[in-house]
């Protein structure tokens, strides 16, 4: 359905069901040039071809025949939605190297989450059963979202290892904080680490569902920064992500950072390994230098 054309957009033959014209000058009823919006958008309109009409619809170098696309107006929409949707997405093939990096990257983000969330709820006295629920809140709510987002079997549903993982992570720092003297803001380190792990997890998903990749960023950022949201909200305190330097802001420019460096051909490894230690890195520094974005307020 769809042709690729390398060079200048010329006319050229058109297959009809029992025939073939070519289609030159004398061949052509009539041709108009509409450029819809900012793009540069082509109508080569109704080639009369003896048997049927078809519409050229030309979008830079990409060339689209839509033989049984409605005539008018729907024709044309359906012709644009096809030619943006291939133009923004930018599907990742499955295969079983993608789908293991997924699986540990994953696992990675709900182990440091959970742990980050133990560290926030100890200082609010809750008992075991409260961290342990705060911990799974935290390691699984970003992920169980975007799942339900995506019309997607929830992953720690699917594989309990997550779950159990999560749930083991709580318990361990439950029981290590006994044994150690922890300082109130350690717990925002295992957060950046978590941010980072679950930011590229959660667009290496949404890519590999063939999402348009600026959707896929942002279901990147909403599975980094929801288990602290649901965190905050069960600690009664107001999210961290509204009110702390660069948070979910990193969070973004590495999920598409991700997404630019997969765009080039990078290795997928390289490109999430490189994307998530820019997102940990930079917000570690945006809270040393206390860095943030700029905040509303009134006119005094």
């Amino acid at each position: 359905m769809y042709q690729h054309c390398i060079e200048p957009v010329t006319f050229r033959n058109i297959h009809t069901a029992d025939r073939t014209t070519t289609a030159d000058t004398a061949d052509v009823d009539e041709m108009e040039r509409h450029n819809l919006k900012a793009q540069q958008w082509y109508l080569f309109g109704r080639v009369v071809s003896g048997m049927r009409t078809r519409i050229l619809l030309v979008y830079n170098c990409h060339t689209f025949d839509i033989a049984n696309a409605p005539k008018g107006r729907e024709g044309l929409f359906s012709g644009f939605l096809a030619c943006t949707r291939q133009r923004t997405t930018m599907p990742l093939n499955p295969d079983p190297t993608l789908l293991n990096n997924l699986y540990w990257i994953t696992l990675v983000a709900v182990v440091v989450s959970s742990a980050s969330g133990v560290l926030k709820a100890g200082f609010q006295q809750f008992d075991l059963f409260g961290v342990v629920i705060i911990a799974i809140a935290v390691g699984l709510g970003g992920g169980s979202l975007r799942d339900i987002l995506l019309d997607r079997e929830v992953f720690w549903i699917r594989d309990q290892v997550f779950f159990i993982a999560s749930l083991t992570s709580a318990i361990v720092i439950f029981i290590g904080a006994r044994l150690v003297k922890i300082s109130p803001r350690l717990f925002l380190i295992p957060d950046a680490a978590g941010l980072a792990a679950f930011a590229i997890a959660g667009t290496l998903v949404a890519l590999t569902m063939d999402i348009p990749w600026m959707v896929a960023s942002f279901m990147g950022v909403m599975t980094g920064i929801m288990g602290g949201i649901f965190r905050d909200l069960l600690c009664s305190e107001p999210p961290v992500v509204f009110q702390s330097p660069l948070y979910a802001t990193v969070s973004w420019a590495g999920s598409l950072m991700f997404i630019g460096l997969l765009y080039i051909e990078l290795d997928v490894t390289m490109a999430a390994i490189i994307s998530g230690l820019s997102i940990f890195i930079a917000r570690l520094l945006a809270i040393y230098f206390d860095l943030g974005l700029p905040r509303f307020r009134f006119k005094p």
